[in-house]
C-alpha cells in the first residue's frame, strides 16, 4: 500500500460524503469535518502527513459507528480506509 493508493480512496470517500443528502445535523457536522479532513490530508506534503492520519483515524471509526446503519457503502469505504491506514501502521 502507498500514499497514492491511499489518496484515491480518500478522494474516493471524499466524493461521496459530498453526495448524502439524507442526514441530520449531527451528521453533517460529521461529514464536514471529515471532508475538510480529507481535503487537508491531500494537500499536505508526505512528511507532514502521519499526524494528520492519526487524528483523521480516530475520527473516521467515529464515524464508521455513526453511519454503519444509515449508508453501509460509505462505512465499507471508509473501513477500507481505516485498514489502509493500520497497515501504514497508524
Amino acid at each position: 500500500m502507498n500514499k497514492k493508493q491511499l489518496d484515491e480512496r480518500l478522494k474516493e470517500l471524499h466524493n461521496e460524503l459530498k453526495r448524502i443528502k439524507s442526514v441530520d445535523e449531527k451528521e453533517l457536522q460529521i461529514l464536514e469535518q471529515l471532508n475538510t479532513d480529507i481535503q487537508g490530508i491531500l494537500d499536505q506534503k508526505e512528511s507532514d502527513q502521519s499526524h494528520s492520519y492519526d487524528q483523521f483515524d480516530e475520527k473516521l471509526k467515529s464515524a464508521m459507528e455513526q453511519f454503519a446503519a444509515s449508508h453501509p457503502q460509505i462505512t465499507s469505504l471508509m473501513g477500507q480506509i481505516a485498514d489502509m491506514l493500520a497497515r501504514i501502521g497508524i
